[in-house]
């Protein structure tokens, strides 16, 4: 409600994706090809190590339990606004894993639910490896459900309408030797609003949250039942 601190900012939620076709996929090349077609669910069956991107609209992934993937891009270098996409587990199950997940600048509107991250990337640099999430200029982020480690750190971004629910975090989980870069931090976002509920953050240093205002509008904080 509006305050001291300024009028009422209500939480925007994201959209889901519409789909009209469903594609099953075991490799990462058969991955982007469905991925980069407007509309499609694509199941994934088998595992790989290589990263992988959605490069269209409307697209829906659902991560089979047994299965575990590279990195994963949402939007691309030539079309990085892209919109609408969840990832997912099946239905009533907990998914699968993938490596870091990264959206880039312009991508709206993403839900993550009921699947593992491990941070690993294919990036090849310490300073972009060894993160879960990374969230550039994104608007509506909902993660739901997750479990996430990372050698170095769990989030750095500039979301705003994120919410973090239901989720367990864990950062700094490999020595600054191993990772070859010296940051650790739990959660360290730019934008907001940013809500995180019933969900645990916690790391090995630095901090586990780090609220950082650039001074931007809505920079608003909510944390409530989370340790």
């Amino acid at each position: 409600a509006a305050g001291p601190g300024g009028a009422a900012v209500p939480l925007q939620a994201p959209a889901t994706p519409t789909t009209s076709r469903v594609v099953s996929v075991s490799t990462a090349s058969a991955f982007n090809t469905a991925a980069s077609v407007a509309g499609t669910l694509v199941t994934v069956t088998g595992s790989w190590t290589t990263g992988v991107a959605i490069a269209a609209n409307d697209v829906e992934v659902v991560l089979e339990p047994q299965v575990s993937i590279g990195s994963l891009e949402i939007g691309t270098f030539s079309n990085p606004m892209v919109s609408r996409v969840r990832v997912r587990g099946p239905s009533g199950q907990r998914g699968g894993r993938l490596g870091q997940l990264r959206l880039r600048d312009g991508v709206t509107d993403v839900i993550v639910d009921s699947v593992d991250l491990n941070g690993a990337s294919n990036f090849g640099n310490p300073a972009e490896d060894n993160q879960a999430f990374r969230v550039a200029n994104v608007n509506r982020l909902a993660v739901l459900n997750v479990r996430a480690i990372a050698a170095g750190f769990i989030w750095l971004g500039g979301g705003a309408h994120v919410v973090i629910a239901n989720s367990n975090f864990f950062h700094g989980g490999a020595t600054r030797a191993a990772t070859g870069y010296v940051e650790g931090w739990g959660i360290r976002n730019t934008a907001g609003p940013l809500t995180i509920v019933d969900s645990r953050i916690q790391g090995t240093r630095y901090h586990n949250l780090r609220a950082q205002s650039v001074g931007g509008p809505n920079e608003l904080l909510y944390v409530t039942r989370t340790t």
